[in-house]
């Protein structure tokens, strides 16, 4: 009978701790961080990361048009009045394909999926245009030049034009993400933090016509700048995926939106640069008739989408591992020129803001190596 107790208590006792065990188990699972049993996505390595971009970029935005053709002036001497009028255009300057860079830093959290990463987004261009006057189709300016006293500038009788614009683009975001991986072929990154943005615009015309000054009529060489900078915070979120070809390859398709507030800072200069009457030859110094200054706050709305392919390599002991990234990028920005010109040349103040939105879009290759 002893026997027979001892061995009964004894296998009890066995199944208790394995009870216990596979309970401790199970509570173990549930606050550590799940991944698909057989999954192609390699595990987070814990550390530290380091990224670099390549970008290779094109900027796009509204409303600098400077002049358009299409309309006809007064015929000159021995001039067909019937002669057709060539459909015109507005002429915009030439957007340039650029270079800029984006590096990034942070920590991937021991035993868990947590990284912390800041990124430094930088990117500058520029655009030009130009264009000239032919026979007897007017050339107008789409930006105001206001008269002096006692001078009639001929809005409809320019010579040449041109326009220069410069961007200077700056972002700076410090973001939170975790992993997730919802099967063998998927796996999630949704992140959200902060975002600063530093985006600065230059942009300058020139125009060359006829003007009447003091009842002569004399060559007008008028100059236009316009600064239009903005600086801001405010929070970011987005989801990045990577659909897993294998365990090298994969599609990676990223997502993001942001919502600043900031302060734009505008600055509007002209100049008439100089009159130069042909006969007798004479030269009128420069002339100021434009110089304004504005400050406001406004709320800044940004969208990004990414697509490209995605190889990485991962070793055995996964102390890190390696990240190779090409693929496409758009950015919107919401109303970011905010450039206003004046449009009536009796009442001088009055003003239309433009309130076009700023693109950027192109190629982008990015390295990363997680230790």
């Amino acid at each position: 009978m002893r026997p027979f107790l001892l061995t009964t208590a004894t296998l009890a006792t066995a199944l208790s701790y394995a009870d216990g065990g596979t309970k401790q188990e199970k509570l173990s699972s549930q606050n550590s961080p799940k991944m698909a049993e057989e999954t192609y996505a390699p595990k987070p390595a814990q550390g530290f990361f380091v990224s670099g971009d390549f970008l290779y970029w094109i900027a796009h935005e509204g409303g600098l048009e400077y002049a358009t053709r299409g309309i006809k002036n007064t015929p000159s001497a021995g001039g067909d009045l019937s002669e057709p009028i060539p459909q015109g255009r507005a002429r915009d300057v030439d957007f340039s394909w650029d270079p800029g860079f984006r590096i990034g830093a942070g920590y991937t959290l021991p035993k868990s999926f947590w990284d912390l990463g800041l990124t430094w987004t930088s990117y500058h261009t520029r655009a030009h245009g130009s264009a000239s006057h032919e026979g007897d189709f007017r050339f107008n300016p789409l930006w105001s030049v206001l008269n002096l006293p006692g001078t009639t500038i001929d809005l409809g009788a320019l010579n040449s034009a041109s326009a220069k614009w410069r961007l200077c683009y700056n972002t700076l975001d410090l973001e939170l993400s975790r992993y997730f991986f919802p099967n063998k072929y998927l796996s999630l990154k949704p992140h959200a933090g902060v975002r600063a943005a530093w985006i600065h615009q230059h942009y300058n015309i020139r125009y060359l016509g006829s003007a009447i000054q003091a009842g002569a009529l004399v060559q007008a060489d008028v100059s236009l700048k316009h600064h239009n900078d903005y600086s801001g915070a405010g929070f970011k979120i987005g989801l990045d995926s990577l659909w897993h070809f294998n365990r090298y390859f994969g599609l990676f398709a990223n997502g993001s939106f942001s919502l600043l507030g900031g302060s734009f800072s505008m600055k509007e200069t002209g100049t008439h640069v100089g009159f130069s009457v042909p006969t007798p030859q004479t030269n009128i110094p420069n002339i100021g008739f434009l110089n304004t200054r504005d400050n406001f706050f406004a709320i800044a709305p940004e969208l990004e989408v990414a697509l490209g392919f995605n190889f990485q390599v991962t070793p055995k002991r996964e102390h890190y591992r390696f990240e190779l990234n090409a693929g496409w990028e758009y950015l919107l920005w919401f109303e970011q020129n905010q450039m206003r010109f004046y449009v009536d040349d009796v009442f001088k103040g009055k003003y239309i803001r433009e309130r076009a939105n700023l693109q950027l879009m192109g190629f982008t290759l990015n390295a990363a190596l997680h230790f």
